[in-house]
């Protein structure tokens, strides 16, 4: 075995910094066996495999078995147990972690010695103030339960659960934060995301198999390189989502948003990050005083529209309760920048900053059937999905759909412009929270399925980029 500890005694082995190597014509095994359930190990430093050498965590020890520095694995990690970052359960201060963990190398990660199916069994990331970074070509990836303690950020490229019964994901606190490239569900039993914390993704989540329920844990990131999505649901989604769009900063425009939520919104939802002004009314033309939870200004003139396909025109919500954005309903929104900037209200030149829009509910999954029926008026649909969407080959295959559908560049022109598509062009992937218009010659459907989802959007609508050739038309409504 090599190298082996053994102890029987109901008390933590502190060691400070363990480095096993190569040996010669063979392996070299730190066998760490932990033969009592309360007399897990500590290693308060770093702990160093080089190539050759075999680190091995026995029996478990639920909770007790941590690294409070860097992991650096050139050889092979063996969790048989659960594995801590940061301090034990019963941490005190003899205990203090690194600030800033880095779990690196080239090296095996395995959770079992004959088939192994993830790089650990159990993780506890309890690192109070710290950051525990998985680097490179190593991952935050378990065939068990993930704790993030208060106070703790965990980062990882991608987040596989791969487990044979039912995983927890638990953010303890909302200082709780696990951050991924990618997280994905592979797990028949499925997984449970709980807690005040959030599982933060900036690339892709995935449900290959099993039950995933969010719980309202899973935010999909946006920022100014990209924007996160849910790719193709293979098992089930449920339980609240949190999307994000990036707005740059510099142009102060209108944008058409929808959502992909099988309930309907509020402008409440948008409050928290921009101004939203109206007086009460579906004209919105203004008046003396703003709609309820509206922002005030000089004319209290809506910011904020829905398109009633029935009477083929606009109408202002009227106030921040008014839930008239549904399922499947875009929007026309005024983005003066974020909610910091008290000159958006009052005329006097600036510069939109830019700002992050966040809305959350139950996202749609599974076929979207959208009824679009009112023959010869225009519908303002929005993208039904978490993800960009190949809204061209969906319109294509849709019978009296018109000739002609529509979507809108804000960063056209001056304050954006429409940008015609013709039925039959082929794909045109939307973005994630975008709509589009379409005039149907006779009441028809567009069948959505998620088979139409993308990795990414045919234009960036919603961001700054250069415009060129381009006629400028003013409609007023």
């Amino acid at each position: 075995e090599g190298y082996v500890i053994e102890n029987y005694q109901g008390s933590r082995l502190p060691i400070q910094n363990v480095v096993v190597n190569d040996a010669n014509g063979g392996t070299n095994r730190f066998v760490r066996n932990t033969l009592s359930s309360a007399n897990g190990t500590y290693i308060k430093g770093n702990l160093t495999i080089n190539t050759g050498g075999e680190f091995r965590w026995v029996a478990a020890a639920t909770g007790d078995n941590s690294i409070g520095g860097n992991l650096t694995n050139n050889g092979t990690m063996t969790s048989l147990t659960e594995v801590g970052f940061g301090v034990p359960n019963d941490a005190s201060s003899l205990y203090v972690p690194s600030t800033s963990q880095t779990i690196s190398g080239a090296g095996i990660f395995r959770n079992d010695l004959v088939s192994s199916t993830a790089p650990y069994i159990n993780v506890i990331a309890n690192n109070s103030g710290g950051t525990i970074n998985f680097s490179g070509s190593t991952n935050l990836s378990s065939s068990g339960n993930i704790t993030v303690a208060t106070n703790t950020t965990v980062n990882s490229t991608n987040t596989n659960l791969t487990g044979t019964t039912s995983q927890a994901v638990a953010l303890t606190a909302a200082s709780s934060s696990l951050n991924v490239t990618n997280f994905t569900l592979n797990n028949s039993a499925g997984s449970i995301l709980s807690g005040s914390g959030f599982v933060n993704v900036t690339g892709t989540a995935t449900v290959s198999a099993g039950l995933l329920t969010a719980g309202g844990r899973l935010v999909l990131k946006s920022t100014m390189s990209g924007t996160a999505r849910i790719a193709a649901v293979a098992g089930t989604l449920t339980g609240n989502v949190t999307t994000e769009t990036f707005i740059p900063d510099g142009r102060r425009a209108y944008r058409f948003l929808g959502h992909p939520f099988s309930t309907a919104l509020s402008m409440a939802s948008l409050t928290d990050d921009i101004f939203v002004t109206g007086d009460g009314t579906t004209a919105g033309t203004g008046g003396v005083t703003p709609g309820a939870g509206l922002d005030a200004t000089t004319t209290n003139t809506a910011s904020s529209f829905w398109f009633d396909q029935t009477t083929n025109g606009w109408k202002a919500f009227m106030t921040a309760a008014d839930a008239s954005w549904t399922q499947y309903v875009g929007t026309r929104i005024l983005v003066r920048g974020d909610r910091s900037q008290a000159d958006a209200l009052t005329g006097v030149a600036y510069t939109p900053n830019a700002v992050t829009l966040d809305m959350t509910g139950a996202v749609n999954s599974g076929n979207q059937n959208i009824a679009v029926s009112n023959a010869g008026n225009f519908h303002l649909v929005s993208n039904p999905y978490p993800s960009p969407v190949n809204i061209g080959t969906v319109v294509d295959a849709t019978a009296n759909i018109g000739t002609t559908y529509w979507v809108w560049d804000a960063n056209a022109v001056t304050r954006g412009a429409y940008v015609p598509l013709t039925v039959g062009s082929g794909a045109y992937n939307l973005a994630m929270n975008g709509a589009f218009f379409v005039q149907p010659t006779v009441g028809t459907t567009l069948a959505f399925t998620e088979a139409n989802k993308t990795a990414s959007a045919t234009a960036n609508l919603f961001r700054t980029q250069t415009a060129q050739n381009q006629l400028e038309l003013q409609v007023n409504y």
